[in-house]
């Protein structure tokens, strides 16, 4: 069975190439996975908005976000 599946993806249009890129995709797939329902994904993005840590430079914190 063969393994490599993913070997035809491509890096999103982003700079991926420095951390804070990388941060930016990760909290993405992270907030479309909560919208989904995952669980651990809806904590994860509640923490980081109510307090501010593994949050992208784009996004800020915010009680309001954290509660959505």
């Amino acid at each position: 069975m063969p393994h490599d599946l993913l070997e035809e993806v491509e890096p999103a249009a982003e700079d991926a190439s420095d951390e804070e890129g990388m941060r930016a995709i990760g909290f993405r797939y992270m907030l479309r996975a909560a919208t989904a329902g995952d669980r651990g994904s809806m904590v994860f993005v509640a923490r980081a908005f109510d307090t501010g840590c593994n949050l992208p430079d784009q996004k800020q914190r915010s009680r309001r976000e954290a509660m959505r």
